[in-house]
């Protein structure tokens, strides 16, 4: 009797943990959407590639609309989460929105790549 009762807590415990495992590869995947550019994330961080040319261009990350406004060869104005910012290109220190970090990795003559964490 006591060799069933371990055996029925081992598959439950792995019934469990399959189950938690499942759950955070749907919050990876659900941690951002997008309807133009590329978008990587992972659980605490997004990377964007903004189309300069698609003014429009909105991506949901982290639970923060992040839409471009203007691009120059040295920095990016941002609406994130409803805030306009204005960030340098490859800045030391993220800019923060509502406890997101924001940096502009890079910007092409075709994209602007950013990078959001949370802080």
């Amino acid at each position: 009797m006591t060799m069933s009762v371990r055996a029925s807590r081992l598959g439950i415990t792995r019934v469990l943990g399959t189950l938690v495992l499942g759950i955070l590869a749907l919050g990876t995947t659900t941690a951002c959407s997008d309807e133009s550019g590329a978008v990587n994330c992972d659980l605490n961080s997004c990377t964007v590639s903004m189309d300069r040319n698609n003014q429009d261009a909105t991506v949901s990350v982290l639970g923060a609309d992040v839409s471009l406004v203007s691009a120059t060869g040295n920095e990016a104005v941002l609406t994130v989460a409803g805030q306009q910012v204005t960030v340098p290109v490859d800045s030391s220190t993220p800019v923060d929105v509502g406890g997101l970090g924001v940096t502009v990795t890079s910007i092409t003559q075709d994209a602007v790549n950013v990078k959001i964490g949370k802080l």
